[in-house]
């Protein structure tokens, strides 16, 4: 689920598809497709969040950012740090139009990576081992915070 604007959007991997909906005078309209199928494949997405593009996190740890339902062709994740290189275990990614980057939690290595919009790595913050299982983040540009869902309690670190 993710916002922009006076619209709702859903994930539906299962059918390859993010379905948008747009709040009328008498409630929210019909589902109205945001995706080429043809062109892009969503059916092993995590997690998604827009900014004017939308951008989905596979399971493998790719992320696709979209225009008008279509991949942009030179979008990728780069040079992501150690200890692993890649996104482990992608949980959640978060965007908006306030934020300038993009925020990635990676549950595998318990840490949360940062990119700017077009990809390039900028930094990583990582998760204390003593903080339990991770369900989701969420990024505060006016309060410079980072809040992290785990177990029962949010957690928030400085960005």
């Amino acid at each position: 689920l993710s916002s922009y604007y006076k619209n709702i959007y859903f994930l539906v991997p299962l059918e390859n598809q993010i379905y948008k909906y747009t709040k009328i005078s008498t409630g929210w309209s019909e589902p109205k497709d945001t995706i080429d199928n043809s062109k892009a494949d969503i059916s092993k997405a995590v997690s998604f969040d827009i900014d004017g593009y939308i951008y989905v996190l596979s399971q493998d740890g790719s992320c696709l950012k979209l225009s008008k339902g279509n991949p942009l062709p030179d979008f990728s994740l780069k040079n992501i740090p150690l200890p692993a290189e890649k996104i482990e275990n992608p949980k959640t990614i978060v965007t908006s139009v306030e934020l300038d980057s993009l925020y990635i939690l990676d549950e595998g290595q318990k840490r949360i990576v940062e990119f700017d919009k077009e990809g390039d790595y900028l930094r990583q913050y990582i998760i204390p081992e003593n903080i339990g299982q991770i369900k989701d983040i969420a990024v505060n540009i006016k309060t410079q915070k980072i809040y992290v869902l785990a177990d029962a309690f949010i957690y928030q670190f400085g960005l």
